[in-house]
């Protein structure tokens, strides 16, 4: 039982340590925001990206191949 707690706070203090040293690059405020202030036909863009096969794609990256600009 010892044993499965030492991991277990093991991984928890590992992940902790990625989060820190290895942050998200996504800038999920400034991408909202940017989609905020898209035309109409720029958000339809954006979401006919979301169906396809680039749903998986990060929203800035479609963001920039709808030319919505920053």
């Amino acid at each position: 039982m010892k044993k499965l707690l030492k991991y277990i706070l093991l991984l928890i203090v590992a992940f902790f340590f990625i989060g820190v040293f290895f942050p998200s690059e996504i800038d999920w405020k400034g991408a909202n925001k940017r989609y905020d202030n898209a035309t109409l036909s720029q958000k339809k863009c954006v979401s006919a990206l979301n169906d396809g096969v680039y749903k998986d794609k990060s929203l800035t990256w479609k963001l920039d191949n709808c030319n919505v600009p920053e």
